[in-house]
């Protein structure tokens, strides 16, 4: 466990293209700004056009806070993350993911074993969940309804 605990992180490496940039967050009374908001343009999961943006949101019109459920593995196995709604235009999502060095692929056990840092990705909604259900392969399951509507949204 001492071994396991002394595993330094570093922000100093060569990251793979979807994690190399950290959001930060400025904060002004009721306004946050978020920068480095992830919001990629894919054509499939691994060719994309990396975008980040900044924005600003106000907390005054905070209207929803949802916790979303990303199933890889079947039933079994979700990934969770949080998704913020601003005045029923602006969602973003905060998703703590592993931050890969260009030559690592993932691998469950290494994550576990503290192969990986972490990254706290913030990014528009809809490529969050979109990059999980219609990029990747095989597609993980999201689902989720339209708390206004009941209609399916992703």
């Amino acid at each position: 466990m001492l071994w396991w605990s002394m595993i330094p992180a570093s922000n100093t490496r060569d990251w793979q293209p979807d994690v190399a940039v950290l959001p930060s967050a400025t904060i002004d009374g009721d306004r946050v700004t978020l920068h480095n908001i992830r919001n990629f343009v894919y054509r499939t999961a691994t060719d994309f056009t990396p975008r980040h943006d900044d924005k600003t949101f106000d907390l005054q019109h905070l209207e929803s806070v949802d916790l979303i459920n990303s199933y890889w593995a079947g039933e079994a196995m979700a990934h969770l993350f949080v998704s913020f709604g601003f005045g029923g235009q602006d969602y973003v999502a905060i998703s703590i993911e592993t931050r890969k060095e260009q030559t690592e692929d993932y691998s469950s056990i290494k994550g576990f074993c503290k192969q990986y840092e972490l990254i706290y990705v913030v990014a528009d909604e809809r490529e969050v969940i979109r990059l999980r259900t219609t990029y990747r392969q095989p597609p993980e399951s999201v689902p989720m309804k339209c708390k206004r509507t009941g209609h399916e949204t992703y």
